[in-house]
């Protein structure tokens, strides 16, 4: 509708603006904005045409194709509601996601189609299967659906405040909640991304996102790009993240920005091959899902000399960043996630809803437009999230006198020892200091004696060995005793969930018997 904030509209108006200028890339997909508009036009007529409407929520499962973009744009252009599925579900899981949601139809990729076909009786609510690929019996031919249908814009009156996406949060603190974003939540999202104090951010920008598009970060990140004219490339994950492969599109495309975990970053570094490739077209990395280690900022400025360095901190809640650190005090601090984001107003409250002093801890609370609709079908859990107004996110910093957050732990994740307040975070930076180690967590394990003791797990750098005392004695050295690990593991990798954090609770399962 003229005038609103809908998530497919900023589409249209881009394919407007730029029509022959190549938009979005994907393994060997490419298509122009106007070729693009074009096929997401043709998307939401076609499911028009089969019956649905505004406000049917359907659902989306691929690992790395154009089609996802394309059902993204076309499902909300036609006032559908996206449901993004992680593509590294259990079949128990994906049905009790897609019935939570209330799905009417799926869309998803040819090689989802043996797990689709398993788990169908069990969704006895989903009216359209939609396979991108070759179809079998009793299923929609994606291509077949774009070519039988209009590629003018869908007469849809859609509202700011409709809602354009339920997105299931991780999971990593337990069950995964239907967060209920709005158009206008996403346009935000946009606005806050791009009115970030970088100069390479514009319609020249040719941006690689990768981790998968179904992540909040990753699909408002892909919108902001595509806000502002950019292109952007969808990294191909069908053989997992090959560091290899990404070098060599940052040289071939002359990529300029490029969004990571701090697990893919570090991958990246360590390609035996990173020399031979051309970088220099790269001015900006972000980095999100976890905070970067110093000594890896440190290593990305001496691969990346000419590269401004991001940290992203935020929730899914929150459409999805909060906080930025920029890249002129990614040295300077270090271990903070840096100043809120434009239109996000946050307070550091204790358990009576009260602002603590400068530099005590407290809950990160959150408010304006980007704070998400509701929890789907979950009112008392969106009544405690708002208490007071603000939404309560779990999350435990303190703020020093410049304004700058640093993250202390989740509310949930913290260890308390004898009577003493433990936050596994704070002991983490301790540990990523250590230069033999790559990569920690820290977790609470049953103590008879104190309740909880302090366990930390790690993984080492690949040529270094050392030993649990050895690790203990340096934590000693740097932080109140009490804090210190009673007991150290090794480990060669981590449980992570997509969005590259560790999976605490996988770890609290093995280790906290």
């Amino acid at each position: 509708m003229a005038g609103s904030l809908d998530y497919g509209q900023t589409l249209a108006l881009v394919a407007r603006k730029f029509p022959d200028k190549v938009g979005f890339i994907c393994g060997d997909e490419r298509y122009t904005y106007r070729q693009f508009d074009d096929r997401c036009n043709r998307l939401a007529n076609g499911l028009l045409k089969l019956g649905l409407y505004k406000g049917h929520n359907i659902a989306t499962l691929f690992i790395s194709r154009m089609a996802l973009m394309e059902s993204y744009y076309g499902i909300t252009k036609m006032a559908g509601v996206v449901v993004p599925l992680n593509f590294r579900l259990a079949p128990g899981e994906y049905v009790n996601l897609i019935s939570h949601a209330d799905a009417k139809a799926i869309i998803y990729e040819e090689l989802f189609q043996p797990l689709i076909d398993a788990i169908r009786p069990q969704l006895p609510e989903v009216r359209n299967y939609i396979c991108v690929g070759n179809k079998t019996k009793g299923t929609e031919s994606y291509e077949d659906l774009l070519q039988g249908a209009s590629p003018s814009e869908p007469k849809v009156d859609i509202s700011d405040d409709d809602i354009a996406f339920i997105m299931y949060t991780a999971g990593t603190t337990g069950t995964p909640k239907g967060v209920v974003r709005t158009h206008k939540n996403q346009f935000i999202g946009a606005v806050n991304f791009v009115s970030l104090p970088v100069n390479i951010l514009g319609s020249d920008a040719t941006w690689l996102s990768c981790p998968p598009a179904f992540h909040c970060a990753s699909q408002e990140a892909i919108h902001s790009i595509m806000f502002l004219g950019g292109m952007n490339i969808l990294l191909s994950l069908y053989d997992g993240f090959n560091p290899g492969a990404v070098l060599k599109i940052i040289q071939e495309e002359k990529v300029t920005g490029a969004w990571a975990v701090p697990t893919m970053w570090i991958s990246l570094l360590g390609c035996p091959e990173i020399d031979k490739y051309d970088l220099s077209s790269l001015k900006l990395a972000c980095n999100g899902g976890a905070i970067m280690p110093l000594p890896l900022k440190q290593k990305m400025m001496t691969k990346f000399p000419n590269v401004s360095f991001m940290d992203f901190f935020g929730m899914t809640e929150m459409n999805p960043w909060t906080c930025v650190l920029t890249g002129e005090d990614a040295l300077r601090k270090p271990d903070s996630v840096g100043k809120p984001c434009v239109t996000v107003d946050i307070r550091i409250w204790d358990d009576n809803c009260h602002d603590v002093p400068v530099g005590d801890v407290g809950e990160i609370v959150y408010s304006g437009p980007s704070v998400m609709k509701e929890y789907y079908k979950s009112p008392e859990a969106t009544s405690v999230a708002m208490t007071g107004g603000y939404f309560h996110s779990g999350d435990l910093v303190r703020q020093d006198e410049e304004g700058f957050v640093y993250v202390v732990d989740r509310k949930k994740d913290m260890i308390i020892s004898g009577g003493e307040n433990i936050y596994p975070a704070e002991v983490e930076v301790v540990l990523l200091r250590h230069p033999k180690i790559q990569e920690a967590a820290v977790i609470g394990i049953p103590d008879p004696k104190w309740g909880e003791s302090v366990k930390a797990v790690v993984k080492l750098k690949s040529d270094q060995t050392t030993t649990e005392e050895e690790i203990i004695d340096y934590c000693r050295n740097n932080i109140a005793r009490y804090k210190a690990p009673k007991s150290v593991d090794f480990v060669t990798e981590f449980p992570v969930s997509s969005t590259g954090k560790v999976l605490k609770r996988e770890l609290r399962q093995k280790y906290g018997k």
